[in-house]
């Protein structure tokens, strides 16, 4: 006829086990149940995995899912979860290319994307080279050379003639040719002499002139757009046989890769576990309180369990300890009104008996005073 005595477990389960395990003690005489907060003792890993190989990995088995189409993302989708049988699972754990058939997927994917991001290039270059497709000389001519200066560019005429623009270039030192005519924009080549350098470039500054800009290309205009073709052909035939590689990895390996993730995560979650206390996919901790006299019996149930470890250990500093009152079958209906009222802390005596007695007592009165008026 007291507060019961308590003992304090720690458990730690694998998510297999956690809730049946949970539900088994429950149903027993457990106190209180809760997730364990701070960190554990223990601190050594059962295994060796590092983050990089976990991050390369998902990495990989992300660019294998990025290559296919949507009907088999829809498939895979709907596919669930993968069945493996233990055998095969070693088996793949035991492959130790793995890594590096990851490190080969995202190198063929950082080719691929660069063999992209070059064909997205030439096509603005070549756009800029058709514009000035009416120059046929050698680009090479062009720029400052020891004697005299030569632009290639246009000139946006407006409503001005243009063969009085042409007087007035003649005029400042400047000779120009007229290549090809768009509306009110005519290209043009201009050409001046480096002793009238300084009066050519003030005169030109002052005219809507545009030079072209071609100071990275070499050779004439339709060599350097046919180069540009050729190199985008290279290109998507090249990013072509890469998705085709990609393909082929995706379907020898992309199962097995799985797995070996699986693997990882699962590790690497016993790890964070262990070293920061908190639960995770894999590995969870909780703390219980249980009488003492049930002591056996919870670490027999424990014992059942393949993947359940406990152990007892002490209350904290300060800690609130809960309270499980213990009474004769004959008292026991009244602690109801404790628990009503409140209970007892864990080192106060328990007034269950005492409440026992006189509630019956007190009780009665009150039925019988409301007999008494019922019947008057």
């Amino acid at each position: 006829m007291a507060v019961a005595k308590l003992i304090k477990l720690f458990i730690a389960s694998h998510k297999s086990d956690s809730e049946a395990f949970l539900k088994r003690i429950q149903r027993t005489s457990a106190v209180e149940v809760k997730p364990y907060s701070e960190k554990p003792e223990s601190s050594t890993l059962p295994i060796d995995t590092g983050r990089e190989n976990q991050l390369k990995v998902k990495k990989a088995l992300d660019i294998l899912n990025s290559y296919k189409d949507k009907e088999l993302k829809k498939l895979a989708a709907k596919a669930g979860k993968m069945v493996i049988r233990r055998s095969e699972y070693e088996k793949i754990l035991e492959n130790n290319n793995l890594d590096d058939i990851a490190d080969s997927i995202i190198d063929l994917d950082s080719e691929a994307a660069s063999l992209a991001h070059r064909i997205t290039e030439a096509g603005p270059k070549i756009h800029q080279l058709k514009i000035w497709s009416c120059y046929r000389q050698d680009i090479s001519d062009l720029g400052k050379k020891e004697k005299y200066t030569i632009k290639l560019g246009h000139i946006k005429s407006g409503r001005t003639d243009f063969n009085l623009i042409l007087e007035e270039l003649n005029k400042n030192h400047i000779s120009a040719q007229q290549l090809s005519e768009e509306g009110d924009i005519v290209y043009v080549i201009l050409a001046y002499h480096n002793d009238h350098a300084g009066e050519a470039q003030e005169y030109i500054s002052g005219l809507s002139f545009e030079e072209a800009e071609l100071t990275s290309y070499e050779g004439t205009i339709e060599k350097n757009i046919e180069t540009l073709n050729k190199n985008i052909e290279y290109y998507r035939s090249r990013r072509l046989k890469i998705v085709e590689e990609i393909g082929d990895l995706s379907e020898k390996h992309e199962r097995a890769l799985t797995i070996y993730l699986d693997y990882l995560d699962n590790n690497l979650e016993i790890e964070e576990a262990l070293n920061l206390g908190y639960s995770t996919d894999s590995v969870s901790f909780y703390t219980a309180w249980i009488k003492e006299k049930d002591r056996d019996r919870i670490f027999a149930i424990a014992g059942s369990f393949s993947f359940v470890r406990i152990d007892e250990i002490e209350p904290e500093e300060g800690e609130s300890i809960p309270v499980a009152l213990e009474n004769r079958s004959l008292f026991r209906p009244f602690e109801v009104v404790i628990n009503l009222y409140g209970i007892p802390r864990y080192f106060e005596i328990d007034p269950t008996p005492f409440v026992s007695l006189f509630f019956a007592i007190f009780f009665g009165l009150c039925l019988t005073d409301a007999g008494y008026g019922i019947i008057l």
